[in-house]
């Protein structure tokens, strides 16, 4: 990275802030205020800008953006629009919200109407016979008993059942309202007001329902209008917002840098093969500006920020590394190690042809259909998942090494004509299931990438200014006692899968184990000692779990297809149906629970044992001043 300057008259910041933006390759360090220069203010239009953007970003909100069609508009068509179309679609969009507001808040009303006058619909008094009596006194409310009334020899009463009580409506003459008092009092009366209706309840609430059907009519409706618009502008306001976001980030880049009465400065950072191209852009702005690199960013510096340079196949598995941090300023960048590691493991987790097809139709399901973190895990899933189906065919398994009774190689030798054998067999119901070599298979995978984090730790310490022996002493003393262990227990055990040397190897293989010993205690004091046993053996045997994890899912497969074919074949009948459900539902839940332990194993034996041996991370994430359009053509 090299850390430049752009200084130039004011008049020209606008020209070179457009060109900076269309380039993408300037990090712009925030300037910090002193004696001579200070903050520079917003651009002419930005308060407009910002507002437009706050309006226009409020609808998307109300609108929703999943499923608008990503249909490019030119950029110019967008700029010139803004002042006619854009109020346009705004007030159209705005007008089918307040229609379907104003429905729905007037259909709650009713609602509730409804449950208020209900309890009166079985009583036949209209609403305007509950009032206006000289003589009588009404009673309208809530009882929880039997209220004994036929001691009143001048009344009348109705009820009407209730959510948990009765309602009551008694008319007494008003010498006989203190007994009635007495009476309703006994079990709990509780007065309602009576709604202020006309017209008999029943008919009331039968015309609230037709209301309420017309107004559920309107909403749907007007929610189809809103569909139609979404299909129809919805690729154009996101086009707007992206406009206008772009805009207003350019507008706003004077903040950020120093200014005086007349001039700009422009403090940032660039990889350093873009330098030049950097400095003949800004130059044929203006001859006026003067671009200078200040300096080249060394080993130490924390600020210096830190772009990805990863080959195509590799970049999408930056997400994991940008999970655990950003490598610092050179330091190794172990996104390629994990494009080639995460793959791997979790195809020998879940090694099936049939989980592996799953898995792909899952990884390009968030491809096509979503944005952002889970788009991302898509490209990364869908390499895992290929891997899936290759040792699928390794070890002969789809949807387990059982399908409805018969092995894959009689299904492959039946249908398609070749027997097929499973290179390695995980088959836990056959006598030739060979669980040591899927071990010992996973204990190499944790040797290699051990080995390999050691290295790569010895590596960053000779580029971080580290002297020769502090890294053979912190870092190189342990690849090498992984080798004098290695080469020792094969020489003396007769390991599966491991090369076999004669006995007499073993003693300069304790040498090595004894120097590197003395190493680790030289550069990290008696504590290295106790580091030991987790850094090497507990980290090298944690990748076992590769082969335990895969078993279990082998299992719960193996599991699944005999009953199946007990339910299907034996039992038979209608509840063959129960059987072939089972079967579906329980391979799908199956492929859930494996694409998360497979991804979530795979990617902490990265973090946890491999990360460990050499990456700190912590860096500074580059960001260019500027972003490629997704809804706008540049013309």
């Amino acid at each position: 990275m090299d850390r430049v300057h752009a200084l130039g008259s004011k008049k020209v910041l606008p020209e070179l802030v457009e060109r900076l933006y269309s380039l993408r390759e300037l990090h712009v360090i925030d300037f910090e205020e002193d004696d001579f220069f200070e903050r520079g203010g917003p651009m002419e239009g930005a308060s407009d800008v910002s507002s437009r953007l706050v309006r226009v970003r409020s609808l998307l909100d109300r609108l929703g953006i999943e499923g608008i069609p990503a249909e490019r508009m030119p950029r110019p068509e967008v700029e010139d629009t803004l002042d006619d179309r854009f109020p346009e679609v705004r007030g159209e969009l705005s007008e089918l919200f307040s229609r379907r507001e104003e429905a729905r808040r007037t259909l709650r009303e009713k609602r509730d109407l409804i449950a208020e006058l209900e309890p009166f619909a079985s009583i036949p008094v209209d609403f305007q016979d509950y009032s206006g009596y000289s003589s009588l006194e009404v009673y309208v409310g809530k009882i929880y008993g039997e209220p004994d009334l036929e001691g009143l020899r001048r009344a009348e009463w109705f009820t009407s059942s209730g959510d948990g009580y009765t309602l009551v409506a008694l008319f007494v003459a008003e010498e006989e309202a203190p007994d009635a008092d007495k009476i309703l009092s006994g079990v709990g009366f509780q007065a309602v007001e009576v709604p202020m209706e006309e017209g008999d309840p029943g008919d009331v609430v039968r015309e609230l329902r037709e209301e309420i059907h017309t107004l559920e009519g309107e909403i749907v409706d007007v929610e189809a209008g809103i569909e139609e618009f979404r299909r129809r502008e919805g690729s154009y306001l996101m086009a707007v917002e992206e406009y206008l976001s772009m805009d207003s980030e350019k507008k706003e880049l004077p903040l950020r840098v120093a200014e005086s009465e007349n001039t700009f400065v422009i403090d940032g950072w660039i990889p350093a093969e873009s330098t030049e191209r950097l400095r003949e852009e800004v130059e044929s702005v203006d001859d006026r500006i003067l671009f200078e690199v200040l300096e080249t960013a060394d080993d130490e510096e924390e600020d210096v920020p830190v772009a990805f340079g990863n080959y195509p196949a590799a970049s999408p598995f930056e997400i994991f590394t940008d999970m655990f941090g950003r490598p610092s300023y050179r330091e190794v960048d172990p996104t390629v190690m994990i494009a080639v590691a995460f793959p791997v493991i979790y195809g020998m987790v879940l090694g099936d042809v049939g989980y592996g097809l799953g898995g792909l139709a899952l990884s390009l399901y968030l491809i096509k259909k979503t944005d952002g973190a889970l788009r991302s895990l898509g490209y990364p899933l869908a390499l895992a998942s290929a891997s899936s189906v290759v040792f699928g065919v390794v070890y002969a398994e789809a949807l387990g090494p059982v399908a409805l009774g018969l092995t894959w190689s009689e299904w492959a030798n039946g249908m398609l004509g070749f027997h097929a054998l499973p290179l390695i067999e995980r088959n836990l119901f056959d006598e030739h299931v060979q669980i040591p070599m899927l071990v010992m298979l996973s204990i190499w995978v944790g040797i290699i990438q051990v080995s390999l984090g050691f290295l790569l730790g010895f590596y960053n310490s000779l580029v971080s200014d580290h002297s020769l022996s502090h890294a053979v002493m912190h870092d190189l003393s342990w690849f090498l006692l992984m080798l004098g262990l290695l080469g020792g227990i094969v020489s003396v055990f007769d390991v599966p899968l491991m090369p076999v040397l004669p006995l007499p190897a073993v003693y300069p293989f304790l040498g090595i184990v004894a120097a590197s010993v003395v190493m680790i205690v030289m550069g990290e004091g008696p504590i290295g000692l106790m580091e030991i046993p987790s850094r090497i053996f507990s980290h090298t045997f944690s990748f076992t779990r590769i082969a335990a994890i895969g078993l279990s899912s082998v299992g719960i497969a193996l599991v699944i297809n005999m009953f199946s074919e007990m339910i299907i074949f034996e039992v038979g009948g209608v509840f063959a149906i129960a059987g072939v459900l089972l079967y579906v539902v329980g391979h799908l839940a199956n492929l859930v629970l494996g694409l998360f332990a497979s991804t979530l194993h795979s990617i902490r034996l990265q973090w946890v044992e491999f990360f460990t041996k050499f990456y700190e991370g912590g860096g500074k994430k580059f960001h260019p001043f500027g972003r490629t359009t997704e809804y706008m053509e540049e013309m």
